[in-house]
């Protein structure tokens, strides 16, 4: 914990800065960017450039309605592919299994060159450079894409580098095209590994360092650190609009008060004027805040760099709360997510990384107040360097409050791992509610409808449709909101082309009669623009609109009848309120959050803006403007009492979100063309850690005609294994509901009678980071569930393998009653002895696939 000092300290930071001094040290270059071009990779992609597309033993093949092959419009060779999906219809392309086979994760290059015509929309997944990876142990990982330029006289190339976190055996690549008019051409498709023998990699790009050496030399480290307890931090710049080279600035004006040092640094290229000021806790721990603003004359698109050495030389990297990998000294290592802003686009998928070497560990943190912008933690092989990499849009000194990040470095307890880490510094500021109720997740329809309610344990309800039963029966009840979409019904004769939808747009905003007018003037006023001031919108075709959808910006401070407005009213919260609502539910929370908003005005006043990728066009990360209505939201419902936030699709790719709301979800289908798609373990361990103590959800979208009760059963023990709640709606999200369909809710009915009640004992007694307990083989997971010492105590061990695993647990004597020799099984009620074994009681295990042990301590006989 953060000493009362230090957060004094830390609280009473005025960073203001003066006049550009004179003075400017001389940066020292770590690495510069590569072109990996250069590098002539080996092409694994067959046949990139579609010679023999339409051969037989072509390694393509068409992807539903496929492609044509054009011998007037191509790159290179003889042809290349068009594509067409027909005015807003069906999906088109071609598609090719790649075999990579990796014994190590190891990043990956995906490359196309396209054309479009007669598009119209903005950039996005239709159009696009698709990816689902498949890795060395079965598992998925879908849906990975780089949305490609429409709407271009030339051939553009479209990039996007996969960091796996586990090894790929390999990866399916689609050029696809759909739900979009126009025709798209896709030639040259390439697919090349970053193989660290042939090429270096830092902080998401192939580098190449300035110095003779691979590390940085010690005499430059030591002239561009603050030193403060034996710790050196090193401060460096990536100014996007220079050389992009990665320069370590020389710390200038040090002055030292107590446990702090204050330092300023400089950079000539960007302009950028850094004041930082460091706090050194009694255990160690760096606590930094850094302001940054720019002496140049307009805002600059930089990356802001903080490392530290950790002590000793780290041996194991750490994924996540079960995975870790030996450091490989020539090897980059960083967990990272797409979130579509910033330098690579990618982001740190926690708020943290852990090193460790033996039984200490070091962590690279995000600080309490550290704003939502792209930032990644990780460690450098090469150069030792354990770092954070922050992408910012730095304002013009004096326009407007500096960009300020919040960065600590602390050691981690013995035994150093992931687990620790999370427990000792995320844990305790991510707090959960006691006075909700743990259970399931019903969405619209009337709970008091079904027979036997209590069978199936609701305890919120999405919708405000029966108020009074609901509140009756002690279920929350939350009322709807999609923040950041409009979607616009479009009468049928309205061409499904951009002109067309945009006009029809401010048609219906202009006509104070129209059901939708009230939408349509806040879809004018808060709609995320490209760069060409053109909106954010596309063709849709669903069963609660066939018509477009734009997406927008919930950001409260836009000025005008914006979408924030529209969402929530604090007078008509007051009367909802009084009727017995509880709270609000934001649905879709990630969606359109990777869009870079390029409104000039919002650019101009945002309090967190960004760039775009690789142009560096500055703009506001759509999902920043998603947590300030989020934040904004709590602050306006707590007028009302304690504010109460439901998210769907939360968490998902930022952490910093989970912190904003009480109960959170997400729709799933684990049953695609028949095939058991579920979650992974690493998925399911991220919603987990992220939601603490907090009750997380699931909803069930899948066909229920293919849908049987075994899938229920192994669905409701993954869920199990992690304390989440097993819910269902529909296969379109709209039609033939679950718990409207008596037939199905009927059928499952004992298996929600069998797993409820223990789900329940598992949310109050709150998950906890720390099982104390082990298992073999390393194939099967484990958690723990007691947050109050001397509470009730329970294990949950799973196998997530599609084969049987028999093998052995260890729970630390220490978490289980005095003379406890043997584990009462909590879903089927049967008993596991035990043998003692010094400090830990020995489990026997044997688990078939899908399978989840429930177990607390068995009383003595």
């Amino acid at each position: 914990m953060r000493p009362a000092a230090v957060t004094a300290i830390l609280v009473g930071l005025g960073l203001a800065f003066a006049s550009p001094s004179a003075a400017i040290g001389q940066p020292h270059v770590l690495y510069r960017p590569i072109d990996p071009d250069i590098l002539r990779l080996p092409n694994l992609c067959h046949d990139g450039g579609f010679e023999q597309a339409h051969a037989d033993d072509s390694a393509w093949r068409p992807h539903v309605r496929g492609f044509e092959i054009d011998r007037q419009v191509r790159r290179s060779g003889r042809q290349s592919i068009r594509c067409r999906a027909d005015a807003a219809r069906g999906m088109s392309g071609a598609s090719q299994r790649i075999e990579l086979r990796q014994t190590h994760p190891t990043p990956i290059l995906l490359e196309v060159w396209t054309r479009g015509e007669g598009i119209g929309f903005a950039p996005s997944i239709d159009f696009s450079l698709y990816a689902d990876l498949t890795f060395a142990d079965g598992t998925r990982e879908w849906a990975q894409f780089a949305a490609c330029t429409p709407d271009t006289r030339d051939w553009t190339r479209t990039r996007r580098t996969l960091r796996p976190s586990k090894p790929v055996r390999a990866v399916d690549v689609f050029c696809l095209f759909a739900n979009l008019p126009g025709s798209a051409w896709f030639d040259d498709v390439a697919c090349r590994v970053l193989d660290p023998d042939i090429v270096q990699e830092f902080d998401g790009e192939a580098v190449r360092p300035d110095q003779t050496t691979t590390r940085p030399d010690p005499a430059a480290s030591r002239a561009h650190a603050i030193s403060i307890a034996g710790t050196r931090l090193l401060i460096g710049i990536q100014a996007h609009l220079g050389d992009r080279a990665i320069r370590l600035l020389e710390p200038r004006n040090v002055v030292r008060q107590g446990p702090s040092i204050a330092a300023e640094s400089r950079d000539a290229v960007s302009g950028a004027i850094l004041r930082t000021r460091v706090v050194e806790s009694e255990i160690g721990s760096l606590f930094v805040t850094l302001d940054v603003v720019t002496a140049a004359a307009t805002s600059q698109p930089v990356t802001v760099i903080l490392a530290t050495e950790p002590p000793g030389r780290p041996s194991r990297w750490w994924v996540d709360g079960n995975l870790d990998q030996t450091i490989d000294p020539r090897r980059h290592y960083a967990s990272v997510v797409r979130v579509g802003a910033g330098k690579t686009g990618d982001a740190s998928r926690y708020p943290l990384a852990v090193v460790s070497s033996q039984s200490r560990g070091a962590a690279v943190v995000a600080g309490r107040e550290h704003p939502p912008i792209p930032t990644r933690f990780g460690y450098d092989g090469p150069s030792g360097l354990l770092y954070a990499a922050c992408d910012a849009l730095v304002p013009v000194m004096g326009s407007r409050a500096p960009v300020r990040l919040f960065i600590e470095f602390q050691p981690i307890d013995a035994p150093g791992d992931f687990r620790t880490a999370w427990a000792q510094l995320i844990g305790p500021r991510w707090p959960a509610r006691s006075d909700i109720e743990p259970g399931l997740w019903m969405p619209f329809a009337p709970i008091s409808e079904i027979p036997n309610p209590i069978d199936f344990g609701f305890a919120f309800k999405e919708g405000i449709d029966d108020v009074a039963y609901d509140d009756a029966h002690g279920v929350l009840t939350f009322r709807y909101c999609e923040p950041q979409s409009c979607w616009l019904k479009l009468p049928p004769e309205v061409p499904r082309t951009y002109d067309a939808c945009e006009k029809y747009l401010r048609r219906v905003a202009a006509d104070s009669q129209h059901p939708q007018h009230r939408d349509a003037v806040a879809a004018l006023t808060s709609a995320c623009r490209r760069a060409d001031g053109r909106l954010h919108l596309w063709p849709m075709n669903r069963p609660w609109c066939d018509g477009c959808v734009i997406a927008l910006s919930p950001d409260p401070a836009i000025p005008g009848p914006n979408k924030a407005m529209l969402n929530f009213d604090l007078s008509d919260a007051r009367r909802y309120t009084a009727l017995g609502v509880d709270g609000e539910y934001l649905d879709t929370l990630d969606g359109w959050s990777d869009i870079i908003d390029m409104d000039p005005t919002r650019v101009a006043t945002a309090r967190h803006a960004s760039f775009e990728p690789g142009t560096w066009r500055p703009g506001v990360h759509n999902a920043a403007a998603i947590g300030e209505y989020a934040a904004y939201l709590r602050r306006a419902r707590s007028v009302l009492g304690p504010p109460l936030l439901m998210a769907n699709y939360c968490p998902t790719s930022y952490w910093w979100m989970a912190p904003l709301f009480d109960v959170m979800g997400q729709e799933v289908n684990w049953k695609i063309d028949s095939q058991w798609t579920p979650m992974s373990p690493e998925d399911m361990w991220y919603r987990r850690a992220l939601c603490g103590r907090k009750p997380y959800g699931f909803l069930m979208n899948t066909d229920f005609d293919r849908w049987t009760d075994a899938d229920t059963r192994r669905y409701f023990m993954r869920a199990t294994a992690y304390g989440f709640f097993p819910g269902f709606f529909s296969h379109n999200a709209a039609d033939r509901q679950y718990f409207r369909s008596p037939a199905l809710y009927e059928r499952d009915r004992e298996l929600f009678r069998r797993f409820v009640p223990v789900l329940k004992r598992l949310g109050r007694a709150g998950w906890e980071p720390a099982p104390h307990a082990r298992v073999e083989p390393g194939a099967l997971r484990v958690e723990r569930f007691q947050h109050h010492a001397g509470g009730p105590a329970y294990w949950t061990f799973h196998n997530p393998t599609d084969r049987r695993l028999s093998g052995v647990a260890w729970i630390k004597r220490s978490r289980l009653p005095e003379g406890t020799i043997a584990m009462r099984d909590e879903l089927f009620g049967g008993r596991l002895a035990g043998t003692v074994e010094g400090e830990e009681l020995r489990l026997a295990l044997d688990l078939p696939p899908d399978e989840t042990l429930v177990l607390t301590a068995a009383p003595s006989r």
